[in-house]
């Protein structure tokens, strides 16, 4: 369990900001004059298909006989990755 804990938080982290990020370009957009409902809708829309994707793996059939802790610590390793690099790719862009 502790493991499944420090790779979420790794990632979890990574997505904190990335949600600061996109809260930040939403009121630039705003102050700009323009409507930031489609950027942010775009990026909820995101958030919601990844959302779904991931219950699905954490319930697929082949991942039921795993422990919940070992099914945690396992998807957090496939997501882990993705967000720590969109952080990097952001950030050095």
């Amino acid at each position: 369990m502790v493991l499944a804990a420090l790779i979420w938080s790794v990632t979890l982290a990574a997505l904190a900001v990335l949600g600061f990020l996109v809260l930040v370009v939403a009121v630039w957009s705003a102050a700009s004059g323009e409507s930031p409902v489609p950027f942010l809708l775009g990026v909820a829309g995101a958030v919601v298909a990844c959302a779904v994707l991931l219950s699905g793996l954490y319930a697929a059939p082949f991942l039921r006989r795993m422990p919940p802790a070992g099914r945690l610590a396992l998807i957090g390793a496939l997501v882990g990755p993705f967000p720590v690099a969109a952080v990097a790719y952001v950030l050095n862009g």
